[in-house]
């Protein structure tokens, strides 16, 4: 799974401290996460999809990916408490082992966190009602390879996709690069996202598969081979904070606030923190992004 800032390499560093250690205890998590800027997390902007021409086909792309526009409903994020969320949340799936506990109908796992020495237990099937996901029966999605490089080909990469390397800016339609930053600033919370990660691609072709059919080579995009839900993509995103913030040289940024929030609420979790409020990739936003916009022609960014 990719790490909240994986195209943020000048952060990660290596040594004998405890940011290279293998294992951490969650205080010690929670003191490595605690050092970095808490922002408030960027949303899809309908006044400018709508000015920009694109808000049609952006939802479009949102619909063909079971993603539920509750996902996208600005709320504030709480620091002190994200940060104990992250620090300890652990994901359980029924079946892993002979100890398990006896399996609900229906229900794949669950999720485990500890906010003010209190233990929350939330299920997967919860999860995806919190968010609007569909649910599935397998627990991790699987893409061809070949097939991934090939659509990522198509979207305009003139190198082939590598996560981390890939620019968002090779993307050749606003409306396609519009609908991953919107992705990857709402569901992945990444801070700097000029670059793509694994399960945005997937989420990209999910949401191109129907239309486009094949590839500019000429490969059938055949998409997900499996059957499982999106709330994989936010669980994985959400277990992969401690081993990013362990390869850290220096404090980075962290946006997830809003995508923990409604988890939070769903269990209970008292709220103390001051709210970080959400923020907006609207008309400015794009503007000052050189991975949006690359230059300005007769008054108009291209």
């Amino acid at each position: 799974m990719a790490s909240p800032e994986e195209d943020d390499q000048t952060e990660k560093g290596g040594g004998d401290d405890l940011e290279s250690e293998k294992c951490a205890t969650q205080n010690e998590y929670y003191k490595l996460l605690k050092r970095n800027e808490f922002l408030g997390t960027r949303y899809p902007h309908p006044e400018t999809m709508e000015r920009l021409g694109i808000y049609d086909d952006v939802d479009y792309m949102f619909k063909q990916c079971n993603l539920n526009i509750r996902i996208f409903r600005p709320m504030e994020g709480y620091e002190e408490e994200t940060i104990q969320f992250l620090s300890s949340v652990e994901l359980f799936l029924y079946g892993e082992s002979e100890d398990d506990e006896i399996r609900p109908d229906g229900s794949l796992g669950y999720l485990e966190f500890c906010v003010y020495d209190i233990d929350y237990r939330l299920p997967i099937e919860h999860l995806e009602l919190i968010y609007g996901f569909p649910s599935g029966k397998d627990t991790s999605h699987h893409f061809d390879k070949r097939e991934l490089q090939s659509f990522s080909a198509t979207l305009g990469s003139k190198h082939g996709f590598s996560s981390s390397r890939t620019k968002s800016n090779e993307i050749r339609s606003p409306m396609v690069r519009y609908f991953h930053r919107s992705l990857a600033s709402a569901l992945f919370a990444r801070e700097r996202n000029g670059t793509f990660v694994n399960g945005e691609l997937e989420l990209m072709e999910t949401a191109l598969q129907e239309l486009l059919g094949l590839a500019s080579d000429g490969t059938v995009l055949v998409g997900d081979q499996t059957d499982a839900s999106v709330s994989f993509y936010l669980i994985g995103h959400l277990l992969s904070y401690r081993g990013w913030v362990k390869g850290l040289k220096k404090p980075g940024r962290m946006v997830v606030g809003r995508v923990v929030t409604p988890i939070q609420r769903t269990c209970n979790v008292p709220l103390h923190s001051k709210p970080i409020p959400p923020r907006w990739i609207d008309m400015q936003h794009l503007i000052n992004s050189k991975s949006f916009w690359s230059q300005q022609k007769n008054g108009l960014y291209i």
